[in-house]
C-alpha cells in the first residue's frame, strides 16, 4: 500500500477533482484532506512526475514514507 500527499491550488473543489480524475486509473482513494492537502492510499505506485505533468491544479505531490509527532525523530541523509 503506498501514501501520497498532494496540496492543491487556490480553487481546492476543481483541483480536487481534476486529481480524482487522474487517479482513477489508479485506483486510488483520498482518505483524509485538510487545509487544501489530499491524501490518498493506493495499490499501486503513482509515477508522480507524469501526474504532475497533467494536473494544472497540484502545486506539489509525494510519497509518504513515515509518520512523527515529533520533528526531532526524523533524520536527515
Amino acid at each position: 500500500m503506498f501514501e501520497y500527499f498532494f496540496l492543491l491550488g487556490r480553487a481546492f473543489d476543481l483541483c480536487r477533482e481534476e486529481l480524482e480524475g487522474l487517479l482513477s486509473s489508479f485506483d486510488a482513494k483520498i482518505v483524509s484532506e485538510t487545509d487544501g492537502v489530499v491524501v490518498v492510499s493506493s495499490d499501486l505506485d503513482i509515477p508522480l512526475d507524469e501526474l504532475l505533468f497533467r494536473a494544472g491544479g497540484v502545486i506539489k505531490a509525494g510519497r509518504l514514507v513515515g509518520e512523527t509527532s515529533d520533528l526531532e525523530d526524523v533524520r536527515t541523509k
